[in-house]
């Protein structure tokens, strides 16, 4: 049950927003505006995602070690 009222809670803003758009600019703009959303944060997250990758351990930094 608390994942479904989760669920919920994380879509109001989207639907919200998605609606705003359709009764903004039409269904046909609307989309299109949603897709170029949803590539520009693919490339964003994937560029983060090559140069952060998760689960490899941070560089020390800190370390008296000369170099």
């Amino acid at each position: 049950m608390r994942r479904v009222a989760g669920v919920v809670l994380l879509s109001v803003p989207f639907v919200g927003l998605i609606a705003a758009l359709v009764a903004d600019y039409g269904w046909w703009r609307a989309v299109v505006m949603i897709g170029v959303v949803a590539v520009v944060l693919a490339c964003v997250l994937g560029g983060l995602s090559l140069l952060m990758p998760l689960g490899q351990p941070r560089p020390n930094r800190t370390s008296s070690t000369p170099r």
